[in-house]
């Protein structure tokens, strides 16, 4: 971002001394009307085409709308003005426009890249990089513009209250999203394919792809996605953090108080859509935001990326993570002098970044002590903002379990080799050998090997777009990036090399120091400013499944491995909402990621024992029975992690048949190569709390079934409430749970139960709950009853007495205010599942 000045004009340069060829002028007809193009030298091109509605007056921070239709043929030979920026550049705020490039005569359809220009989401130009080049390899190339800066970023919150069900606030990714929607419609016009996409970009472009990728709203429109020095958001979430929506809407009301516009209403927002654009991007230069990104500041009313809840919903890095991005090829790398962010005032205050491992960091970056504090600072910077971020990136898409090739780039053109500054690629100046137009660096002085390594980096640009493999046509082959393989692609002076990574020492050092709980860890998330992410009714499941998974695999220390539970459910370390004390639980979570997982469950008997598989989406892939070996790939689960739950029923009141399950519970056995790590998302307590109460009050009024099992087995309403108020639950078939809530829970008015011939195959219970759905403890230790620990009347029935207990009352469950229990019934019969038998309800004793 620092140098792009400077490639703008050298680029600006170069495009100039471009004329079109005098031929008959293309025209195409798409949704809105007419185009006229123009072609020259084997390509046509079609610039300035509107794909919204300028977003200027009552559109201002509004979603983009569609774009109007206009009569007669619109001429579309020249770009369009920028969109607004500091830069002295022609700008607009109607800037939302397209160019598309496609090759003369190729027949269709053709693969098709979309360009998102970097610039710090504070500035860049479509007119920068002409895509001649690639068209005439067989593509066809859109570019797009976008808003930026206050303009495409900001959050005020009288716009929520305007608009309470649109997007906010991510307006310049909303108008991405908007463009890849208009290629999905239109771009057959002109020879594309729509099913063969590839979104790429770089630095804040490059973040931009990153967005896209993890982002539920852009999902299917793209195949293939490449990122270059991706910067905001970053591929690792402390660098460039992602800002909560809270944040955000402060900020922009800190920003309108400076301007003399006070309140958060419809006044405050007429009076901000009044302000010339000018003003509005008035001290957001590129060299100001990167500025508050080194000092950890920010720029007034500039947000960066949004957790707005919908498009951004969790921060990319724990998105891939966990499975929940598009699932696409993708290419990622950074140049060798990359851009860095940090500041320090002495080599001890640079060193002082690496914690306990500053030692460590001065041999490899400083072996003779001899290095300037400068070519330090470049080094270690570069290496923590762009490079050991980039293969971040690549190691997890490749336990996301997609093919990912990762690069370095570090060739210089010939005519500046012998400039110091010049000591490898600069940041952003891998551009114009990707698109093939080296020239656009050095002018005039380009040579023979700079034209070879823009024909090189651009033919497997161009390959992945047309494959999704980078490889073929006789190029050194680019192999697939496996984590902790040391190999890299390489576009160095000397050419194309492959081989080791000579950073790869320093690159582990920021990734231990990124990574200091080492194989099994939950990193912080944060939506900005360390804020955890807030929880709503789209992303409660996660942050539920979240919740659990952490503790199973941090807290209980169930990671990679299963714990196993010597006791029934510990009344002072309830971890799961409505836990029974039927069975002695042995649970744990593993990356799939990492390694196939193979369970073995022994020959238990006549002993219950099932074992559930949930996915991160609390999903359960299956409810098994042993004895036999269960194997789990990410594939059939569906998601990175699983959470498995082994359940072995024993008599509590027998310390004999416990010590029995327990021998069973050993004898369980699991298999699998590598443990992987654990991350997950950080998420906001208060808001989860609310979110979780909201819907347990709603599982208070009962007729739900359906709340358990695979995403076909569930109702989305059922499923919602079922995580809140029942985690973990067995799908209707294999356990059927009915939650009763007396009228009379006051605490106070005695109930009971009578009921015989249970129709299971497993067992039946009863559990008393408070009203947030623990046991809450008691002084007879009385919390639930099963057939194995139930007095049987007379007859074979059971009468079950809720409150009033004394030590000597059979059967007798305490209760408290707001009491209200849970039926299992394990492996139920038909007559359960058709509703054919149904379990009596308690009755209060007048």
């Amino acid at each position: 971002m620092s140098h792009a000045k400077s490639l703008m004009v050298v680029a600006a340069l170069a495009f100039a001394s471009v004329s079109w060829a005098k031929t008959e002028a293309p025209t195409v007809e798409i949704e809105s009307g007419a185009l006229r193009g123009a072609e020259d030298a084997g390509v046509i091109s079609f610039k300035a085409i509107p794909y919204a509605a300028p977003p200027v007056g009552r559109l201002r921070w509004r979603a983009p709308l569609a774009a109007g239709h206009w009569s007669g043929v619109r001429d579309a030979t020249k770009f369009g003005p920028e969109c607004m920026q500091s830069d002295d550049v022609p700008k607009s705020e109607d800037c939302l426009t397209l160019n598309v490039w496609r090759p003369v005569g190729a027949k269709g359809p053709m693969p098709v890249m979309v360009w998102i220009y970097g610039g710090g989401l504070v500035h860049g130009q479509t007119s920068l990089y002409p895509a001649d080049k690639l068209a005439r390899q067989g593509v066809v190339v859109v570019s797009v513009n976008y808003r930026m800066g206050r303009l495409g970023f900001f959050a005020h919150p009288a716009l929520l209250a305007e608009s309470p069900t649109e997007l906010h606030g991510n307006y310049g990714y909303l108008d991405q999203r908007a463009a890849l929607q208009w290629v999905q419609r239109n771009i057959r016009k002109f020879g594309g394919d729509p099913k063969a996409v590839t979104i790429f970009g770089e630095s804040a472009g490059g973040g931009s792809v990153l967005a896209h990728i993890t982002s539920p709203l852009s999902r299917g429109l793209f195949q293939r996605a490449i990122l270059q020095s991706p910067g905001i958001p970053s591929p690792r979430s402390k660098i460039t953090p992602l800002t909560a929506l809270a944040d955000a809407e402060t900020r922009a009301v800190e920003y309108a108080g400076s301007l003399g516009i006070s309140g958060n209403g419809v006044s405050a927002l007429h009076a901000l859509r009044a302000l010339p654009p000018e003003r509005l991007i008035e001290g957001a230069s590129t060299q100001q935001v990167i500025g508050s990104i080194t000092s950890e500041s920010s720029v007034p009313g500039v947000s960066g990326s949004i957790i707005d809840g919908k498009f951004l919903v969790e921060d990319p890095e724990a998105a891939i993570a966990a499975g929940r991005w598009a699932r696409v090829p993708v290419i990622v790398g950074a140049n060798s002098r990359d851009l860095g962010t940090g500041r320090a005032d002495s080599k001890d205050d640079l060193f002082a970044a690496f914690g306990p491992s500053a030692d460590e960091a001065r041999k490899l970056y400083d072996p003779h002590g001899n290095e300037t504090l400068d070519e330090l600072k470049q080094q270690v910077f570069a290496d923590k903002t762009m490079l050991e971020p980039a293969r971040h990136l690549a190691d997890l898409v490749a336990r996301s379990g997609q093919p990912v090739w990762l690069y370095r780039f570090s060739y210089v053109a010939e005519a500046l080799r012998n400039d110091p500054k010049w000591k490898g690629t600069l940041h952003g100046f891998e551009i114009p050998y990707t698109f093939d137009i080296p020239g656009a660096v050095v002018k005039d002085k380009v040579t023979a090997a700079d034209r070879s390594m823009g024909q090189t980096a651009s033919a497997y640009w161009i390959a992945f777009a047309k494959t999704g493999d980078p490889n073929g046509a006789g190029r050194p082959t680019w192999p697939h990036h496996q984590p902790g393989v040391d190999t890299i692609i390489n576009f160095t002076n000397e050419g194309v090399a492959v081989g080791p990574d000579p950073l790869r020492a320093r690159l582990d050092l920021w990734a231990k120091v990124s990574n200091p709980q080492g194989s099994a860890f939950a990193s912080a998330r944060p939506g900005g400013r360390g804020a955890p992410m807030p929880v709503n009714v789209h992303n409660f499941v996660r942050a539920e499944t979240d919740l659990y998974f952490a503790k199973a695999a941090l807290n209980d220390g169930a990671f990679g491995k299963l714990r196993h539970r010597r006791a029934m459910a510990d009344i002072d370390n309830q971890d799961v909402v409505r836990m029974n004390r039927d069975t002695l639980y042995s649970s744990g979570v593993f990356d799939l990621a990492a390694a196939p997982l193979t369970i073995t469950l022994p020959d238990a008997g006549k002993r219950f024992q099932s074992m559930q598989v949930i996915s991160q989406d609390h999903y359960t892939t299956e409810v098994a029975y042993g004895p036999g070996a269960f194997t789990y790939t990410q594939d059939k689960v569906g998601t990175r992690y699983v959470y498995v739950i082994i359940r072995t029923l024993a008599n509590a009141q027998s310390p004999e048949d416990v010590k029995a399950a327990n021998a069973v519970q050993d004898a369980i056995k699991v298999e699998q190569a590598r443990a992987g790590t654990f991350e997950v998302q950080t998420w906001d307590k208060v808001s989860q709390e609310k979110a979780r109460d909201a819907l347990s009050a709603l599982g208070s009024l009962g007729g739900t079934v359906d709340r358990f099992g695979s995403k076909d087995e569930v109702d989305v309403l059922d499923h919602l409430i079922g995580t809140a108020i029942g985690w973990g639950g067995n799908p209707r078939s294999a356990a059927d749970y009915q939650s009763f809530y007396p009228a009379k829970n006051d605490g106070q008015t005695i109930h009971t139960l009578t009921f015989r011939d249970v129709p299971v195959d497993g067992f039946w219970s009863i559990s008393v709950y408070d009203d947030k759905g623990y046991f809450r403890k008691n002084d007879l230790n009385k919390y639930s009853l099963n057939n194995l620990t139930a007095k049987a009347n007379a007859d074979g029935g059971y009468t079950v007495q809720f409150g009033g207990c004394q030590a000597s009352t059979p059967n007798c469950l305490p209760i408290v205010k707001g009491w209200n229990y849970t039926i299992r019934l394990y492996r139920p019969r038909r007559q359960v599942l058709d509703g054919s038998w149904k379990f009596p309800e308690a009755q209060a004793v007048n």
